[in-house]
This record gives C-alpha cells, sequence and structure tokens, in this order.
C-alpha cells in the first residue's frame, strides 16, 4: 500500500527530510510545499544526491493547494510564525492521520493550547522532531544515569543558538529523567538580544537554569563571541559524562576515576533519521520522539521566560517571541 507524505517548509531541514524518504520500507508519494521556488529547486536537487534513479514519485508546488485530500502524515518545516497556518489549515482542510512538527513549535503561548485542541477534535496523532532520543550516543548514556536520581545538567558554549536549540536540551533532560514539568529561572539572561543567523529573528545569551518535578537541576550557558562551541555534562552520583561537540567525542568516568577513553559522538543527520520514524509510525502508530503534549509541556516555560525577557530588553509588549 502506497503512503502519501507531506513535507511543509522545503528549507534545510525540510530538504534534509525529503532525503531520508529514499530509505523508507513503504511505497510512498511525497508532496514538498514551499513557496520559494529556489527552495523547491534546491530540495529537489539534494533528493537526486541521494537517488539518481528517478524512482522516489516527488511533486513540487508552491501552495498548499496542491495537496491531496488524503494525506497519511506531514512534517511541518515551517519557521515558526507560519506554523500555525500551515497546521490549520491541514487539520481543517484536509484528512491527515500523523504529524511531525519542527521545534520551536509556535512562538505564541496561545497557540499551545489552540493546537491541542484541534489535534484532538482531528483524531490527529503528533509529535515534535527532538531527535537526540533517536540518536545511539544519547541512548548509550542512559545506562549510566538512569539508576541514579536526581541528576545535574550542565551546558554551555558561544553561539550555539540558545534560543533555538535550549529545546533539544531540554528534551534530552526529560528522555532520561521521564519528567516534563520544570520551573525555569531567566535572572542571568544578559540584558542584550543577538540577531539570529534564522531571518528575523532572535539570539539570546547568558543562562537559563532549572529544576524539574523530581530535583533534578540544569544550567544552560551561551556567550557571544567569534567562534563556536558547546559541551554538555551528565552528573549522577555515580557517573559524570563530558560531551564536547567540536571535538566530536564523550568522555564517561565513575565518581572516583578519572574519565575514561573517548568515546566518538557522531550524531546522526536528519538525512539518516526521519525514515526511522516515519516507518514506525506507519507499522505501530508510535515513534521515539516526543508527543505534542510532552513537548507542550517543555516549551511553554521555556517560551513564557524567553518572552518575558525579551519584552523586558526591548521596552516591547509582544505576544509572539521571534524565535524559531
Amino acid at each position: 500500500m502506497s503512503r502519501t507524505i507531506a513535507i511543509i517548509g522545503a528549507g534545510e531541514l525540510g530538504s534534509r527530510h525529503l532525503q531520508a524518504l529514499v530509505l523508507l520500507k513503504c511505497d510512498f508519494v511525497v508532496y514538498v510545499i514551499d513557496p520559494e521556488i529556489s527552495s523547491l529547486e534546491r530540495a529537489e536537487q539534494r533528493l537526486r544526491e541521494v537517488d539518481s534513479s528517478d524512482d522516489v514519485n516527488a511533486n513540487f508546488f508552491v501552495s498548499m493547494d496542491d495537496l491531496p485530500d488524503q494525506i497519511d502524515i506531514a512534517i511541518i518545516a515551517t519557521n515558526s510564525y507560519e506554523r500555525m497556518l500551515v497546521f490549520r489549515f491541514l487539520a481543517e482542510k484536509r484528512s491527515i492521520a500523523y504529524i511531525v512538527f519542527e521545534k520551536i513549535l509556535f512562538p505564541s503561548l496561545d497557540e499551545y493550547s489552540i493546537a491541542l485542541d484541534l489535534l484532538g477534535r482531528k483524531s490527529i496523532k503528533a509529535w515534535v522532531n527532538c531527535p537526540r532520543r533517536m540518536m545511539k550516543v544519547f541512548s548509550t548514556f542512559e545506562q549510566y544515569l538512569s539508576s541514579s536520581k536526581p541528576l545535574k545538567f550542565n551546558a554551555a558554549g558561544l553561539n550555539w543558538g540558545m534560543a533555538s536549540n535550549t529545546i533539544h536540551l531540554l528534551d534530552t533532560y526529560a528522555m532520561y529523567l521521564n519528567q516534563y514539568s520544570y520551573q525555569l529561572d531567566i535572572s542571568d539572561l544578559d540584558n542584550v538580544l543577538g540577531k539570529s543567523k534564522r531571518g528575523n529573528y532572535v539570539e539570546f545569551f547568558g543562562t537559563l537554569s532549572g529544576e524539574f518535578s523530581d530535583g533534578s537541576t540544569f544550567s544552560i550557558s551561551c556567550d557571544a563571541g567569534d567562534s563556536w562551541k558547546f559541551t554538555n555534562d551528565f552528573n549522577s552520583d555515580k557517573y559524570s559524562i563530558h560531551c564536547d561537540l567540536g571535538q566530536n567525542q564523550a568522555k564517561v568516568a565513575g565518581v572516583t576515576e578519572k574519565y575514561n577513553n573517548a568515546i566518538e559522538l557522531n550524531l546522526e543527520r536528519q538525512s539518516v533519521l526521519s525514515h526511522i520514524f516515519i516507518d514506525k509510525i506507519i507499522e505501530t502508530a508510535a515513534c521515539e520522539l516526543p508527543d505534542y503534549e510532552q513537548s507542550m509541556q517543555l516549551h511553554i516555560p521555556m517560551i513564557s521566560g524567553l518572552l518575558q525577557h525579551y519584552n523586558k530588553v526591548t521596552g516591547e509588549k509582544v505576544t509572539r517571541l521571534p524565535v524559531t
């Protein structure tokens, strides 16, 4: 049975989702939608990079009106400002079974409950693409962290995109803890905003800290600078794990031991992950990604805190946070 897949947004991530489809087990037809012709052309080129045989039944359009009435799975890979408009169109004007959202989910707090209600009314199952749950090295770390809680998490670096990428960290912590409720402290954020590399969005610097409901704590810091750096530490009362993404390695130590030989991180790219969650959704109506409600719980305190800080720094009173 052939499946119908839609990818809305053919930018960097959308085109990588498309590349992954060549690895699917099932037959499929895919519709790729983006208002920019140049984005569609780049996506088609990237598809041909991984499949030059023209066997993939791929259709490229600038309007969602060209989508078929019945869709099995849609991946919404637009920017955050457009995501609700796209979601509403799919949910209200098409018959769709499953949706995978990119993050940041939505820039406005009221959109989270609107989306939850619409998913329920239309009986759509949805997940959010926080793919560290699918990456082998983070599964390996679980053996060191699962038997001892609370845990301590620390992330720090330069120019690593705090506004966009903090949700990945929170989701990783939630995965290890099986906890989604946390308190966020924004008092150590810098009172200067940066310009994001993603269009008309902003970047935050300083430190976000917080505590999950089981007492596990986290500290997430990002400083401005001329270079890029990112490290992430996971600590229990038995083990410490130090990850350096710039060095592509992690080291593990017991509390009375020195760090052992380095483990290569080799984080999988999106182009070798998306087919895995699509296959699982088709086969079981489930996958390893966080579902919408889980990710909503992680998004809301973060969006609320960053929005409060943004308005404080700018003197504005916006309700849509300019991050994606």
